[in-house]
């Protein structure tokens, strides 16, 4: 499976560089021992271009990838600039590593060290699927595969570069494989560590947090806090307190595109940073306080229903809407299937709408400056389509009508000869809040199904939590 994921990466050409500047900066710092400069001012004098951060990303997986550039001795060639040349107060600090990281020709390299996230994923993932009982078997390879192939999971190398949203939803099947296996300090460990990988992660902790009796509550607290002191505090005191920041408020509020609801509402930016990151941790607790009445930390698919559901959450708030940011409810999806033993047609049906929405083949641009893949990007949705159309057209010949199938094959038509044309290119542009309005509602139902389920069971029954052994 690593064969397949890295070798469709390597044959675009890529991992694309859009959007590294957020990591290779802290990564650099981090790998000669600049603690205090890990995240300097954003101060771009003398940094041009594509070179000029606009934000940083959490601590994780910059300490990741600057440990193993240091393991490497990337750039030993040429010195690095000491912390007299950054400045007392790091203010020199871009523009000094830019020049090393020029001479020494180590950007590449040091993007290419991003590829090691999908050890973290084969391992993660296989000892998930071991914790709920689908390990050493058909369901292993299948569920590796499924990931190595899923375009959100592909689009954090081809779109932009964001290992650290694989490596967040890695920490939270290492987290959920702890906590089938009754250790609730190391799944607060695991979380903590997913916290400080992406801030998506905090939706699942609050939803896992609520879910738990308080003894195992206070466990899984103090495994975040374990992480929390250890690894992060002394990196936060180093680093002034920038790097705290970045982990509870996440990298990801940034102006760029827009295009969501939330966006065109044109609220104020402290209300509109408010309602993305508070309103979902609160609907998350609220969605766990609910699901606590009928489902409790054993019933597998109960728990990992929640935690796509509070997952998805974040999707209904952002400012800006990416391919990559769907990694965590895609993976999780397929995930939920395997817990529960079979393949959802609507699931599948979901993930190819995905593909379509936000093509991340198109937005790749090789080093030449000549677009790469372009004919993936025109071809792929209309392969899509016709693969709707055929399954749509098979099962009206059996007599057994799909709504999903007939709704993924409206939208997929409808995208390809609708909406505003792309100029020189034959294809066509749906608005962002469009296709969230398509794909995040059902995504939260489909996350969401065997959660209300149970409650249906419950009505019906004496109230008591469900095993939720199936989904229909």
């Amino acid at each position: 499976m690593s064969i397949v994921f890295i070798g469709i990466i390597w044959w675009q050409g890529i991992p694309n560089e859009g959007d590294a500047t957020f990591s290779l900066y802290t990564t650099w710092a981090i790998a000669h021992g600049h603690f205090a400069c890990a995240y300097p001012p954003l101060v771009t004098r003398g940094v041009q271009g594509s070179w000029a951060p606009v934000t940083y990303i959490a601590p994780l997986y910059p300490l990741l990838a600057g440990g193993i550039s240091a393991l490497l001795h990337l750039g030993s060639g040429v010195a690095f600039p000491s912390s007299g040349l950054m400045g007392p107060h790091c203010d020199a600090a871009l523009r000094e590593m830019l020049l090393w990281a020029l001479r020494a020709d180590v950007a590449t390299a040091t993007v290419r060290i991003g590829l090691i996230v999908w050890v973290a994923v084969l391992a993660s993932t296989v000892a998930f699927l071991r914790a709920v009982g689908r390990g050493a078997t058909i369901w292993e390879p299948v569920t590796l595969f499924l990931l190595a192939i899923s375009v959100p999971m592909l689009s954090a190398y081809f779109q932009y570069f964001h290992p650290q949203d694989v490596l967040a939803l890695c920490c939270v099947l290492a987290s959920l494989a702890a906590l089938f296996n009754g250790r609730w300090l190391l799944a607060g460990i695991g979380m903590g560590a997913a916290i400080g990988a992406n801030q998506y992660a905090l939706l699942a902790g609050v939803g896992l947090f609520v879910l738990m009796s308080r003894r195992a509550r206070w466990r899984f607290f103090l495994g975040v806090c374990v992480v929390t002191i250890l690894l992060y505090a002394p990196f936060i005191i180093a680093s002034g307190g920038r790097s705290w920041l970045l982990v509870a408020k996440g990298s990801g509020f940034n102006y760029s595109t827009g295009g969501t609801i939330l966006w065109e509402m044109h609220l104020p930016s402290a209300l509109m940073f408010a309602v993305s990151r508070f309103v979902p941790l609160g609907a998350a607790a609220l969605v766990a306080g609910v699901a606590r009445r009928h489902v409790d930390v054993h019933h597998q698919l109960g728990v990992v229903s929640l935690v796509t559901t509070c997952l998805a959450l974040r999707l209904v708030f952002e400012a800006n809407l990416w391919s990559y940011y769907f990694i965590p409810l895609a993976a999780m999806l397929l995930i939920m299937d395997v817990v529960a033993g079979r393949f959802r047609g609507p699931v599948i049906a979901w993930l190819m709408a995905e593909s379509i929405a936000f093509n991340p083949f198109f937005h790749f641009i090789a080093p030449d400056h000549k677009l790469q893949g372009i004919w993936i990007a025109i071809y792929g949705p209309v392969v899509l389509t016709l693969v709707g159309a055929l399954i749509v057209g098979l099962r009206l010949m059996r007599r057994r009508v799909s709504g999903e199938w007939i709704a993924f094959f409206i939208v997929a038509a409808g995208s390809l000869v609708i909406g505003e044309r792309i100029p020189g290119i034959h294809l066509y542009w749906w608005p962002t809040w469009l296709w969230q309005l398509v794909l995040v509602p059902s995504g939260v139902a489909l996350a969401a199904q065997p959660l209300l389920r149970s409650h249906r069971e419950a009505l019906m029954s004496d109230g008591t939590p469900t095993g939720l052994a199936t989904i229909t």
